[in-house]
C-alpha cells in the first residue's frame, strides 16, 4: 500500500466514523471548552507508571487474518525451567501515541503495553505482570498459512524462515496455547462451534462474504488473547481502576 493509498483510507474511515457517530447523535468532535484542558492531560498521562522496557530484541510478530492491514497485537514466547513457558503479548499503545502511526508493522519501533504471562507445564497460570515496553515486529503472517503449516497441511510460510529461530518460536507458542487451551476445558469451559463471517476483496472494493476456518494459529491468539484480558482484568480491578466492560447476556450461535 502506498502512501496516498494508506491516506485515502485513512480519510474514508474517519468520513465513515464522523457519519455513524452524527446518526446515532454522538458528539463528533471535541467541544471547544474542552481543547484547553488537553494539554493539562497528556502531561498528567505521561507522567503515570514507570519508563517503557526495551523488548525489541524479542521475536514478536503478529498473526492475523489475510487482509489485516492494521496490526494492534504481536506475541513471543520463552522456555522456562521445569517445563513452564513465558508468553508475552503485547498490545498497540494507541493511547500514547493517538495521532501518529501505532500499528505494529514489522521492522517499526512501537509503544505497546505488554502482558506478560507465565504457565506450568499443564497450562496453569503461575504469575503475570502488565507494563509498558518498546516492541518491534519481526515478521507479519497470516492465520490460513500458517495454520496450515502448524497442521502439517502446508509449507512453512516464507516470512517465518527469513528470520532466525521464529519457527521453533511459534511451535513453542503452539504447545503452550494447547495446554492452556486444554486446561481451561477441563475446568468446565466452552468452546462453541460458530461460523465467522470474513469480507472477501477485490482490490480494495468488498465483493462477497465467507467464512473464517478454524485453525491452530487462530487458536493461538484467541487462547493467550483469553488469558491476557483476564490479567489486564485482575490488574485494574487490584490497582482499583475504573474501566468499561463489554457483558454478552445472551447470544445466538450459527451452525455451519
Amino acid at each position: 500500500m502506498t502512501d496516498t493509498d494508506d491516506k485515502k483510507n485513512r480519510a474514508r474511515l474517519s468520513s465513515s466514523a464522523r457519519e455513524a457517530m452524527l446518526e446515532r447523535r454522538l458528539l463528533a468532535g471535541s467541544p471547544p471548552e474542552a481543547l484547553p484542558e488537553l494539554p493539562g492531560a497528556r502531561e498528567s498521562a505521561a507522567s503515570l507508571g514507570e519508563a517503557p522496557r526495551d523488548l525489541r530484541h524479542l521475536l514478536w510478530c503478529s498473526i492475523g487474518g489475510d487482509e489485516s492491514r492494521d496490526l494492534s497485537q504481536l506475541s513471543v514466547a520463552e522456555t522456562l525451567p521445569g517445563g513452564a513457558a513465558k508468553i508475552l503479548i503485547a498490545i498497540a499503545d494507541v493511547d500514547a501515541l493517538v495521532n501518529q502511526h501505532t500499528s505494529l508493522n514489522p521492522g517499526a519501533d512501537r509503544l505497546a503495553i505488554v502482558i506478560e504471562m507465565v504457565f506450568a507445564g499443564d497450562g496453569a497460570l503461575q504469575s503475570s505482570d502488565l507494563y509498558g515496553a518498546q516492541v518491534r515486529s519481526q515478521a507479519k503472517l497470516a492465520y490460513n498459512s500458517v495454520g496450515g503449516w502448524l497442521e502439517g497441511n502446508g509449507p512453512m510460510p516464507p516470512e517465518i524462515g527469513t528470520v532466525s529461530g521464529l519457527s521453533a518460536n511459534l511451535r513453542l507458542q503452539d504447545r503452550v496455547a494447547l495446554r492452556v487451551k486444554t486446561l481451561r476445558h477441563q475446568r468446565g469451559a466452552l468452546d462453541p462451534k460458530m461460523c465467522e463471517p470474513r469480507p472477501v476483496y477485490a482490490g480494495d472494493e468488498p465483493k462477497d462474504l465467507g467464512v473464517e476456518n478454524r485453525s491452530r494459529a487462530k487458536d493461538i491468539i484467541e487462547d493467550f488473547m483469553l488469558a491476557a484480558s483476564r490479567v489486564a482484568a485482575r490488574c485494574l480491578a487490584a490497582n482499583k481502576v475504573s474501566s468499561l466492560r463489554r457483558a454478552v447476556r445472551a447470544c445466538q450461535l450459527l451452525r455451519c
